[in-house]
């Protein structure tokens, strides 16, 4: 043992470091120089028996470790300086360049989102590329596109295959390039060379195929960055983005390179689809309503006027083609039990995020059901035609029912199938503080398809489009949930619905005895997080009612939470002025509420992710002037984060403070404002 801790004091001393690997490489290395006889007594070799054939002179023992020493040193320096050379990031900057192919998994707060695969010319050009939006292994949303051509496959219930004329005129079609590895590479190692950026080399012992490269801004954004490189190949395999939040939280997106420079198999980017699926095709023929003269809201209603005329006329060509070329059987056939019979009312337009412009237009009408006339309200979804500038159309596929309380109150009552094929997730009432029903009042959740308020104020929303299940479940809250009317901005009725106690009671209730404990969090993945301090400032400060759960606080029931009712009260505005760096207004951008902060008595609420598609509740477009009101944000909103987007200006985000009933904020939109991950 002596002559072992003097044999590592001599190597620590020497200056010479060892590894896992580099041991292997050098005892191969000894074994390789050795006679074949020698080879095999070495292989052979018995640590218990071999020392016996040890000298047993210690003057000897020592003189010949150190000769083992000094020759594995040297062998050991020559390796190190011949076959492992010291790593620069430039390597992997130059083994990047020149991208024929990619395969990529993306990862959005640590969960798989989309998976794409992508090929490219000799200059770096995309040739084609598929990319694969999953919510479920049965609701993967298929993209395709080559040759200008975009195809978009909307798994069942829908079954749609959309075919649309788009090209790459810009090279950054679908986003591609904030995925492209070559490009992110290039990023950063301009960055660094800027200055505006610092890289580490993490050194691990214990893994010896895979590098590690920590990446630092230092320029003020709030963005640290993880590379994993193979060290053989010098390609990127692993890149993670953790931007830091105001909130003290963080925001995680990550590229998984597969395969980089790859043969793909060209059955990859065949246009073929599951047999029955409808093909919607405006690359062949001219489809939507000319736009004209009109502006894009109004256009955005006319289209719809139009095609519901014609359906309900029963000229299924003229509303297939209003519908962006749907076939006649379509509307015949598929969609026959929304055919209206008389139109009743057509609301106002709400716009989407999305890079066209695109609406949703809630209207109530009349249709035809066992020999009956009845009326329905349903949400249909507006589009710009892709490729094909200044025309609209209405994508059938996308038609969201806005049910009734009376039908959920027959749904119940029977087990006729009344409820339109949705199990009602969330429903109540809004009335004003002096019990009036509210009637037309649009209705949003943080968790919860949106919905408007029928002609007694009620309403019944099913869970929302993304959710595979169809059903929410206690997980899912606290759930924020508002109201509004679009007449008063500064009018909202809002809740917040807790998750069940233990033991779950029938009735949604906090206890009237004050709580001193510690501070506790409720939280969901959906972005709502909720501190408590006092339970009691908590109840006294709520308005409205949560209402119950179904099923004792399990919620297997129909409606899963019912008997909400939300009361109107005074609500605040943000309203400002969007220019660009120039000082000229930006006209028709889009200003979203991606989350709002409460102060609830000594208990805050913030909900997050308001700027989804489905719950856009805070919603505003800029005027002619660059002009935008954000109203109906509750009275006890203390901050609000705010997102910008118009384009061919880019995206801002923004953070702002509440400053009484009024609080005016004016936004600059840079070029190249920052895009969020």
């Amino acid at each position: 043992m002596r002559l072992l801790r003097d044999i590592k004091k001599s190597v620590a001393q020497a200056g010479i470091r060892t590894a896992p690997g580099a041991d292997r490489a050098v005892l191969e290395h000894l074994l390789e120089q050795l006679p074949d006889n020698q080879k095999r007594s070495s292989a052979a070799y018995d640590p218990p028996k071999g020392r016996r054939s040890i000298m047993r002179s210690p003057v000897t023992r020592f003189a010949a470790a150190a000769v083992f020493l000094g020759v594995a040193g040297v062998l050991i320096a020559m390796m190190v300086r011949t076959t492992t050379p010291a790593y620069a990031f430039g390597q992997t900057v130059e083994a990047m360049q020149g991208k024929r192919s990619f395969h990529i998994q993306t990862y959005w707060q640590q969960q798989r989102k989309d998976e794409f695969w992508a090929e490219f010319d000799k200059d770096g050009n995309l040739i084609r590329f598929r990319q694969h939006e999953s919510e479920g292994p049965e609701n993967t949303l298929v993209t395709i596109w080559e040759d200008n051509v975009m195809s978009q496959y909307y798994p069942p219930p829908w079954g749609v295959h959309l075919m649309t004329h788009v090209e790459n005129t810009g090279g950054g079609l679908e986003g591609l390039e904030e995925f492209d590895p070559e490009t992110i590479v290039t990023g950063i190692d301009a960055l660094v060379a800027e200055g505006k950026a610092v890289m580490e080399m993490e050194e691990s012992l214990r893994d010896t195929y895979r590098m590690t490269i920590h990446v630092k801004r230092t320029d003020g954004e709030p963005l640290k960055q993880t590379l994993v490189v193979d060290p053989v190949t010098k390609f990127v395999v692993r890149i993670d983005d953790h931007w830091g939040q105001e909130d003290g939280g963080t925001i995680h997106h990550g590229i998984e390179v597969l395969e980089y420079n790859e043969v793909m198999d060209p059955g990859l980017f065949e246009r073929a689809f599951p047999e029955g699926t409808v093909l919607i095709d405006q690359v062949t023929q001219e489809v939507g309503m000319a736009q004209g003269d009109m502006t894009n809201d109004k256009a955005a209603v006319e289209v719809l006027r139009q095609m519901l005329e014609a359906w309900a006329q029963g000229d299924y060509a003229t509303a297939g083609n209003l519908c962006g070329g749907a076939p006649v059987e379509m509307l015949s056939e598929r969609y026959a039990h929304l055919r209206p019979v008389r139109i009743l009312s057509i609301g106002q337009p709400a716009p989407i995020r999305f890079i066209s412009p695109r609406f949703r237009i809630p209207c109530q009408y009349e249709i035809e059901r066992d020999g009956q006339t009845e009326v329905t309200s349903q949400e249909f979804y507006v589009f710009a035609v892709n490729g094909r500038p200044g025309r609209w159309y209405v994508f059938i596929a996308h038609t969201t029912p806005i049910p009734s309380r009376d039908k959920q109150v027959k749904a119940m009552q029977d087990d006729d199938d009344t409820s339109g094929g949705y199990s009602v997730a969330l429903a109540g009432a809004v009335v004003d503080p002096q019990g009036n029903v509210v009637p037309d009042a649009w209705i949003f959740a943080s968790y919860a398809a949106p919905g408007q308020t029928d002609a007694q104020g009620t309403f019944a929303l099913p869970a929302p489009p993304t959710d595979g299940s169809q059903s929410i479940g206690p997980v899912d809250l606290p759930m924020f949930v508002w109201a509004y009317t679009d007449s008063d901005p500064y009018s909202v009725a809002w809740t917040v619905i807790r998750p069940p106690s233990e033991p779950a009671p029938v009735r949604r209730r906090i206890s009237d005895e004050p709580d001193d404990s510690d501070e506790r969090v409720e939280e969901t993945h959906q972005g709502v997080v909720l501190t408590i301090r006092s339970e009691e400032e908590f109840l006294a400060n709520l308005p409205g009612d949560p209402g119950q759960l179904a099923g004792n606080g399990s919620m297997y029931g129909d409606p899963q939470i019912g008997d909400v009712v939300l009361v109107t009260g005074p609500a605040g505005v943000i309203a400002g002025q969007v220019t660009d760096v120039n000082g000229v207004p930006v006209a028709d951008a889009l200003v979203l509420a991606k989350a709002i902060e409460l102060q609830i008595g000594s208990n805050t609420l913030r909900a997050g992710g308001l700027d989804r598609e489905w719950k856009a509740g805070f919603a505003s477009q800029t005027d002619a002037d660059g002009r935008y009101s954000l109203g109906h944000l509750p009275s006890c909103w203390t901050q609000a984060t705010i997102v910008v987007e118009a384009d061919g200006q880019g995206r801002a985000q923004q953070v702002v403070l509440h400053a009484g009933v009024d609080t005016t904020y004016d936004i600059i939109l840079a070029e190249a404002s920052e895009e969020e991950p």
